[in-house]
């Protein structure tokens, strides 16, 4: 409309080249965390194939929606414990489970009520658990709903709202499936996330910007009540009041019990059983005891900002400076809301000395006597399986938790591992099995290399995946279709055949081999399809894959020295484009400094500025 086309698509230009140069400039860790996603469970399907199932990219959609925020859960916006508050809570270091003993509720309840409360956690909501609730301030949410109705011709207030309603709806997860799977099947990249109510984020962004608009509408407009007394009492009117009937009759927001709850209840047999009426009454107190208090705790806040707004308001001369008391007095009450509500779950009791977190874990009697082996390259299988850490601070373990893990590696878990397949347990070279606490060294662990005596060929995932159920792993390997090539029959190992690590590093792995013929060799490392190179005595050789997830090659008689180095040549490229974009960069802000200072200079020489600044023409 302005004319200014030339300008409008020179400025475009430069914030495309600067996205472009920042990308750029990131280009290793980007490119090489984009191909490694393409081989994990955020990325590419299973082969595995199942009837009447088709395997999908990208995160099972159960596994996506798993953290849906409840759609009354929503409330909390505005009423932050108005399901409960949180599950847990970190405590120095360590998680700390928030149950419903810790209310004040608890302290007059019997013996086997307290038991009962000590059991459940104060949330209550559609979540398996949480850290705490998503809460902006009771206020704060008021005013942002108001600015809908007096921000007047204002594209960003819809694009706030769109947004912010959008990001409502898909937090929502499987409580709003049809949305959740528009997005999931048609949306590049969605499918790669899980704990869809951190979308939330966006909302604790929008709402805040149109609180802000709101706030300077009513700044700026000197008869804003006049104007707008309507929306303005509805708004806050409608606030205080769902926040008093909350506060009196907290049942109006739901059960106190989440579904779950309710068919564990069923199965004990304590719901609707009039024995164990006092139980569920006291669980029924203690958690609406809650909701009551952060209604009351809401209305207050609404109340007090209200108030702040009528004063300003109410004066016929509005100065400048009530302006600035006004909005100094509404930040310090938001930040009073803000701050007690975020101080329930991170306060002085989180904080851990530094010289604590140098040191996360303490090692176990276990985990000291498998430190006592010093052989340079073995694995640790940890049976509390692969949502804990602890173990691989210690050792080299085949568990550990990982939310990207390769998607053929998740395969062996869930179908070989979490069964006790000790076949593949031995093949992954774990040498110590820690159980309830003890170490128990494994004899049978295969170690970092073997020869195998003979092949087996299966045709597709399942049919490799189903051999390894009754695998020979030291005697026999499966090939998959596609690496028969490579892979050719094998005699049978000789007394005098060996092969052994002999060095090891993440990036660099080396072996002896010494062979009477030629031999199939099995290493006890995860096959990655890219990066990887093989060599023997120098020579390039093709790495094939076997029992599923492993390496192998094909070794000639004789004595050998085999060599694995992972070089993708992706990171050379990566590195060479980003030292490339930061050096531009660079170049960049020297050349602006550069440009500031010589124009500077000339209008300082010719003591007229306004004859030497630059037209707009030139600026654009």
């Amino acid at each position: 409309r302005s004319h200014k086309v030339k300008q409008w698509g020179i400025a475009t230009a430069c914030v495309v080249a600067a996205g472009a140069l920042g990308v750029a400039a990131n280009a290793t860790s980007l490119y090489n965390s984009y191909e490694y996603s393409r081989q994990t469970i955020r990325g590419r399907a299973t082969e595995l194939t199942e009837p009447g199932k088709t395997p999908a990219q990208g995160l099972d959609k159960e596994y996506i929606t798993g953290w849906s925020y409840g759609v009354d859960e929503t409330l909390t916006l505005m009423i932050p414990n108005v399901k409960g508050g949180a599950t847990i809570k970190p405590v120095a270091g360590n998680n700390e489970f928030m149950s419903l003993a810790d209310t004040s509720v608890g302290e007059n309840c019997s013996e086997q009520e307290m038991y009962l409360l000590q059991q459940l956690p104060q949330y209550f909501g559609d979540q398996p658990m949480t850290n705490g609730p998503v809460y902006v301030g009771a206020f704060v949410l008021l005013l942002a709903i108001l600015a809908l109705f007096v921000v007047e011709k204002s594209p960003m207030k819809w694009a706030l709202f769109a947004v912010g309603i959008l990001a409502i709806l898909l937090s929502w997860g499987h409580n709003f499936m049809w949305l959740t799977d528009l997005f999931i099947d048609w949306f590049p990249g969605y499918n790669k996330f899980r704990t869809v109510s951190s979308i939330l984020v966006i909302v604790e962004f929008t709402i805040p910007m149109a609180a802000v608009m709101c706030l300077h509408k009513i700044i700026t407009t000197p008869d804003f009540l006049e104007r707008y007394s309507r929306p303005f009492y509805i708004v806050f009117g409608a606030g205080a009041f769902i926040c008093l009937v909350g506060a009196l009759v907290p049942s109006v927001f739901g059960t106190p019990f989440s579904a779950n709850e309710i068919d564990q209840l069923r199965q004990m047999g304590l719901f609707n059983n009039p024995e164990y009426s006092g139980l569920v009454k006291a669980v029924t107190d203690a958690r609406y005891s809650l909701v009551s208090k952060d209604c009351l705790r809401s209305l207050l806040f609404i109340a007090l900002g209200f108030g702040v707004l009528m004063l300003y308001l109410s004066q016929k001369q509005k100065k400048p400076q009530y302006a600035v008391i006004m909005v100094c007095g509404l930040s310090l009450l938001m930040l009073i809301d803000l701050y007690t509500v975020n101080k329930r779950y991170v306060n002085t009791e989180n904080f851990v000395a530094a010289t604590e977190n140098d040191a996360p874990f303490t090692p176990t009697p276990a985990d000291r006597q498998i430190l006592k082996d010093t052989a340079m390259n073995y694995r640790v299988y940890d049976v509390e399986g692969f949502s804990s850490a602890r173990s691989s601070y210690f050792h080299k373990t085949i568990g550990g938790y990982h939310a990207a893990k390769l998607t053929r590696y998740n395969d062996l878990i869930e179908k070989q591992i979490s069964k006790g397949n000790l076949g593949v347990i031995n093949m992954l070279n774990a040498k110590y099995v820690i159980s309830n606490g003890e170490a128990i060294q494994n004899p049978d662990a295969l170690g970092n290399a073997w020869f195998v005596d003979s092949l087996i060929y299966a045709d597709g995932a399942n049919a490799e995946m189903e051999a390894l159920d009754s695998l020979d792993a030291g005697r026999a390997a499966v090939v998959d279709k596609p690496f028969q090539g490579i892979l050719k029959a094998t005699a049978a190992k000789q007394p005098g055949d060996t092969i052994f690590e002999t060095t090891y590093a993440p990036n660099r792995l080396t072996y002896h081999s010494q062979s009477a013929g030629n031999r199939v060799a099995v290493f006890s490392e995860i096959y990655f399809p890219w990066g990887w190179t093989a060599t023997i005595d120098g020579k390039p050789a093709e790495i094939a894959r076997v029992d599923y997830v492993l390496r192998a090659l094909p070794v000639p008689a004789g004595k050998h020295t085999i060599e694995f180095r992972f070089e993708p040549q992706s990171q050379v490229t990566g590195e060479r484009i980003s030292i490339a974009s930061i050096i531009i960069v660079y170049m960049l802000i020297a050349g602006s400094i550069a440009l500031a200072v010589v124009r500077y200079l000339r209008r300082k020489k010719g003591g007229k500025p306004e004859d030497n600044a630059p037209k707009a023409d030139e600026l654009a």
